[in-house]
């Protein structure tokens, strides 16, 4: 925890030193009731005196891959990591989005159902199409999902280091 010294300069004035070193010295009390209940109590010169967030900032260490928030005594931390499974179902997503936009490019109506032949040229994304393969024939509405390599004479997209290609038969 660390005081903001120009808030606690503006409110004691003449007994800012004193204040600045009682918070000093009782650091972690003051810090574990700040976090608990938004304010935290400090006897300065024989009166009890409430500080606040006004006047403290209450510092939380995190751990590589994680950033935290906190207000009011009320604190998230947040996973960053990626981990494998997140990768693989943006990259589903990402396929999808081509789709759509090959869906777009050839003016398809809304509701217009489809065959989706498919071609990529990394087996790592083959396998994350099969994976999603439901998923991906319903956000497309496609009614059926294949690789052929007939597909390489259609619209050709690039995900990432990947390339895909999406030929879309009418139905």
């Amino acid at each position: 925890m660390k005081p903001k010294l120009g808030a606690i300069g503006r409110r004691f004035k003449s007994k800012a030193k004193s204040v600045l070193e009682l918070i000093d010295a009782n650091n972690e009390q003051l810090a574990l009731q700040l976090s608990e209940e938004g304010s935290a109590n400090l006897l300065v010169d024989g009166e009890e005196v409430k500080l606040t967030y006004d006047e403290l900032e209450l510092l939380l260490g995190t751990q590589p891959g994680y950033v935290h928030y906190g207000r009011d005594g009320v604190h998230v931390f947040l996973n960053t990591e990626v981990d494998k499974k997140m990768e693989r179902e943006w990259l589903m997503r990402e396929v999808v989005r081509r789709i759509q936009l090959t869906r777009k490019e050839l003016n398809l109506k809304y509701d217009e159902k489809v065959g989706l032949l498919l071609w990529v040229d990394d087996e790592s994304l083959k396998s994350v199409i099969q994976e999603y393969a439901e998923h991906i024939m319903r956000e497309t509405l496609a009614e059926s999902l294949e690789f052929n390599e007939s597909a390489k004479n259609s619209v050709k997209h690039q995900v990432e280091e990947y390339t895909l290609w999406v030929k879309l038969q009418h139905r």
